[in-house]
């Protein structure tokens, strides 16, 4: 409930088995949710917490999080490997991307922009030992400080967007009668 700001337990994740998750996302495109382990890809059902095995990531490194973007593409970044990764949503497999630019550490976080089409993730940087925002190229997997706000952690975020196409209607043009007129007839 974001007005009142409280929470309500849907329950307990099921189906993990030793894995734990690290990071959950939405496909606009098929309708369904999906969770990533360090090393594991799975299917998520938010109506009974379930999920369902789909794949490993193949990375030998610790996934941390996944975003998808509006074409329904999963991206996806590891801390241990430090690159960013498209992920299969058939198999679960990774590909690499590239790396991130940085040795990214705990406090992580991904998220997808649908307006402005961009990946932002947040992480720790073990070089500055600081809390960091940042813009991941889609291509490379490279990304780009926009944000360092010290010893502040933030991990798990969502973007707040519009999911669909900007209003069709334009702003109005000469306008009759004209803006401001009283005493108009209504016929």
């Amino acid at each position: 409930d974001t007005v009142n700001v409280s929470f309500v337990l849907l329950g307990n994740i099921t189906g993990m088995g030793a894995d734990s998750p690290n990071g959950i996302s939405y496909n606009p495109v098929n309708g369904n949710y999906y969770i990533a382990s360090s090393s594991s890809l799975f299917s998520f059902n938010v109506n009974t917490r379930a999920v369902t095995l789909i794949g490993p990531f193949n990375t030998g490194g610790i996934m941390i999080d996944l975003c998808f973007d509006m074409n329904g593409i999963c991206y996806a970044y590891d801390i241990a490997t430090d690159n960013a990764y498209t992920i299969n949503i058939s198999t679960g497999n990774a590909n690499l991307l590239g790396p991130l630019g940085y040795d990214a550490n705990f406090g992580q976080g991904m998220s997808y922009d649908f307006e402005t089409n961009t990946i932002y993730l947040t992480a720790f940087n073990n070089g500055t030992f600081s809390g960091q925002c940042r813009i991941m190229d889609q291509v490379t997997g490279n990304t780009i400080l926009i944000s360092d706000w010290g010893l502040e952690q933030i991990d798990a975020f969502a973007l707040k967007t519009l999911l669909s196409s900007p209003c069709p209607v334009g702003a109005p043009s000469n306008p009759n009668p004209p803006n401001g007129a009283t005493y108009v007839p209504v016929y």
